[in-house]
């Protein structure tokens, strides 16, 4: 499986087992396990797709400063023929899975968070009042851009 061999290539320790995440709309996202290492995910994609890899790269050196509980890039290939990001693995269960099952103060704090995330976003440069793109001043990225 390409994911075991990314990471095994990556870290020098192969995985033991790699699960795919059964939510999701666009990327090939993976838990991958240890012996005796936390688990942590990758994230694939199509070439197609690249933009959408290395604007997660960027703005995520750009988010994770300011306090947006994003994940850390442990190592990334999106220069590859099927662009990668290696994350730690968020603890937690995804919102999709639980929402149903949650308290109002529990989903009032979701939002909280969900605000607090927003607000440091709004302090970074943006494209204008209605547009978004990952760059203000380019449409697309160089792939080297960190």
């Amino acid at each position: 499986m390409a994911a075991i061999e990314i990471v095994h290539r990556c870290l020098g320790e192969r995985p033991i087992a790699a699960r795919r995440f059964d939510n999701g709309i666009q990327h090939y996202v993976y838990e991958v396990s240890f012996t005796h290492r936390a688990s942590l995910v990758i994230r694939m994609t199509v070439p197609e797709q690249r933009q959408a890899m290395v604007g997660a790269k960027f703005l995520s050196a750009k988010l994770r400063p300011l306090g947006v509980p994003l994940p850390e890039i442990v190592s990334s290939g999106v220069e590859d023929r099927f662009p990668w990001l290696l994350l730690e693995r968020l603890s937690g269960t995804d919102i999709g899975d639980v929402l149903g099952d949650l308290s109002n103060d529990a989903i009032d704090r979701v939002a909280m968070g969900v605000a607090n995330a927003q607000r440091c976003v709004s302090s970074i440069e943006g494209e204008g009042r209605f547009g978004y793109a990952i760059h203000p001043r380019m449409r697309r990225i160089a792939v080297g851009t960190k």
